[in-house]
């Protein structure tokens, strides 16, 4: 269908009614359907931070294996990075793994990659600590930004 020299895809009527001029879509285009993908399997791969000191999490399992192998205390800190109170905690969790380095393994977790985890240990509101002993055994957790003496002595009550 050709109308005033412009063309018109075929998909598409034109009609005229009193000096107007209407298209209609007689074949809308359809959108593509998403289908949920399952989670890919996660390697038990540990990335270490920058300073070495905090080990990343990308999986249930991974963290499970770290908590039942190192035989010491943990933290880990499920955070996110658009979260401006985890942004406010990171150099305050930092601080915390290089003290504590040695005696005290820190891991963080970016609820945005490892949902699943998340929901494991019931994350609702972040930045989340969880605090785990030496058998990988969850003891206490702080939810919100802390102060760097509330997590110190929530991590000495570990040793």
């Amino acid at each position: 269908m050709q109308e005033k020299g412009n063309l018109v895809p075929e998909d598409e009527k034109t009609i005229k009614a009193e000096d107007k001029t209407e298209t209609v879509i007689v074949n809308p285009p359809v959108a593509e359907k998403k289908i949920p993908q399952e989670e890919p399997e996660q390697k038990l791969v540990m990335a270490k931070d920058t300073d070495g000191t905090v080990i990343t999490i990308s999986s249930s399992d991974q963290l499970e294996k770290a908590l039942k192998e190192s035989g010491r205390p943990a933290v880990v800190d499920f955070y996110a990075t658009w979260c401006m109170s985890c942004k406010m905690m990171h150099p305050i969790y930092e601080a915390l793994a290089k003290t504590f380095s040695g005696n005290v393994d820190f891991y963080k977790a970016n609820v945005d990659d490892v949902g699943k985890l998340s929901s494991e240990y019931g994350v609702r509101g972040i930045p989340t600590f969880v605090f785990f002993d030496a058998s990988g055994e969850e003891q206490d957790r702080l939810i919100g930004a802390q102060s760097a003496e509330d997590m110190t002595e929530r991590i000495e009550n570990l040793l």
